[in-house]
């Protein structure tokens, strides 16, 4: 599960081109009927512990984290991604 959700957290990061945690204050902010259609969408979750890689001004991918707290995903996440863009 842990693995399937990381996967899932670095995809949203990606696409949505935020921080999963980011994109979660955005979905539970939404009205209830946006809110079903965009946690319906695949691949799209609505937890912390996603980033974008971010590569001088373009998104070049995604980090996701997985099976500790949220808080500590999106730690490692952010570690992650910073690292990744900076070789």
């Amino acid at each position: 599960i842990c693995r399937q959700i990381s996967q899932d957290k670095a995809y949203t990061a990606f696409a949505s081109r935020m921080k999963t945690s980011v994109w979660k204050g955005y979905v539970l902010g939404s009205p209830e009927e946006e809110r079903h259609l965009m946690l319906s969408r695949p691949r799209f979750i609505a937890a912390a512990g996603g980033a974008p890689i971010i590569v001088d001004g373009i998104v070049a991918g995604g980090i996701g984290v997985s099976g500790a707290s949220q808080d500590y995903d999106e730690y490692l996440a952010d570690l992650g991604a910073a690292l990744v863009a900076e070789m």
